[in-house]
């Protein structure tokens, strides 16, 4: 019985150490995939050098409708995003502190903070860097999570963990070391869905790859595409940017 205790607690830590090692190993594989990702984007000081960005363009939505989007995105996490509906100008914004607020001219409630998933997408979409780009504050644990063959193209796909309850399936082009797709789950209506983004058409903006085509899907149904014509490097950029035009109603 004792000899048996024995075998049992050696295959215990055996497992344990294993599996230790399988993480480690896969930690060292997502560094060294996030270095050359870094490389192909443009290296470290040019990615360091772009702090800003503004990009126009259109989003088709699900609907079908064509909607012009101007967007202005600053590090570490500010977003300001305009959009022409109807005739009239919707606001969206964050300065990466206060919750994210939304000005419609057409709405009773002029400035209002947004809640729910609209909220939470907009939060996550205005981080600046993609999340293999090493940041001053630390970031999310990378883990490789191996290749594979999908839709006859080849993939490299690390996993970004965010928290316990957060997960970021990304995957790579194996030649160009690019993002083609972001894959995690959200809950929506009590639900799980699976968001899924896909980046295409990169192209150097002050020596920095950035994706000109991004396109949204929810459970492999694509809710919109944006397509980008002009992105300018490090505009003018003011705190009033991302601030709400007067006082947000909750």
């Amino acid at each position: 019985m004792v000899r048996g205790r024995w075998i049992v607690r050696s295959l215990l830590r055996w497992a344990l150490t294993a599996a230790l090692v399988g993480t480690a190993v896969a930690a060292e594989r997502a560094a060294e995939i996030a270095a050359i990702h870094l490389e192909a984007l443009g290296g470290r000081e040019r990615v360091a050098a772009l702090t800003a960005v503004r990009m126009a363009g259109t989003v088709v939505t699900a609907d079908g409708r064509t909607v012009p989007i101007v967007l202005l995105a600053a590090r570490p996490r500010q977003l300001r995003l305009e959009m022409e509906l109807a005739g009239r100008t919707v606001v969206r914004g964050t300065d990466g502190v206060r919750p994210p607020w939304q000005f419609d001219p057409a709405s009773p409630v002029r400035v209002s903070v947004l809640s729910g998933a609209e909220a939470e997408d907009f939060v996550a979409d205005a981080d600046f860097d993609d999340p293999l780009v090493p940041r001053s504050e630390g970031g999310p644990r990378l883990e490789f999570a191996g290749e594979a063959t999908v839709g006859g193209e080849r993939q490299i796909r690390v996993f970004v963990v965010r928290s316990p309850a957060e997960t970021v399936l990304l995957t790579l082009d194996p030649t160009t070391y690019l993002i083609r797709q972001r894959i995690q789950q959200r809950i929506r209506d009590g639900r799980r869905v699976e968001l899924a983004t896909r980046y295409s058409d990169y192209r150097p903006v002050q020596g920095v790859m950035l994706a000109h085509t991004v396109e949204m899907f929810e459970d492999g149904r694509r809710t919109q595409r944006a397509a980008f014509t002009r992105i300018e490097p490090n505009p003018a950029v003011r705190a009033a940017d991302f601030a709400p035009p007067g006082p947000v109603r909750l």
